[in-house]
């Protein structure tokens, strides 16, 4: 996840699904952002849902028109927006990056885990590069399932 992606049509679509879930729920949630630095690509620009209220609004409203804001009013481009809001009920957010090398990634997860009176995850593995690609997907792979979130108690979803 980089903070250039905040608000665009996936952020839209995956706040949307753990809002639906969380209502009726009395579940926490605890999102690890997976968060890496902005690279200072065009990448994350994919906001022109917000151009078509008619189409989009009605899914969530409130989502809809907080994003709609964040975005094209004040050009705030970043998951700390969405943290400062009460959008998530009973949600807690591990907001550190990402680091690159395998023991410290192992500590960023053991990190993660540790925040307690979490039932729930929701992990975002997209945009997490890096030049050995190969090496580091299947690093990335072994890590999370090394997690043991069921050992925990807790249940997990990764987007």
């Amino acid at each position: 996840m980089k903070n250039q992606y905040f608000g665009d049509i996936n952020d839209y679509y995956k706040y949307g699904l753990l809002r639906a879930l969380l209502r009726p729920a009395s579940m926490d949630l605890l999102v690890g952002w997976m968060l890496t630095p902005d690279e200072g690509s065009t990448d994350g620009r994919k906001t022109s849902y917000l151009d078509r209220p008619d189409r989009y609004r009605s899914l969530d409203p409130e989502l809809f028109d907080f994003l709609s804001r964040a975005v094209q009013n004040d050009q705030r481009r970043g998951v700390s927006a969405i943290e400062e809001t009460g959008l998530l009920p009973r949600a807690s957010y591990f907001s550190r990056f990402i680091p690159d090398g395998r023991n410290e990634r192992s500590g960023y997860f053991d990190a993660l885990l540790s925040m307690g009176g979490t039932s729930s995850f929701s992990i975002r593995t997209t945009g997490w590069r890096s030049s050995r690609r190969t090496e580091d997907t299947k690093a990335r792979r072994n890590t999370f399932s090394s997690m043991r979130f069921s050992e925990r108690g807790r249940r997990a979803a990764r987007y």
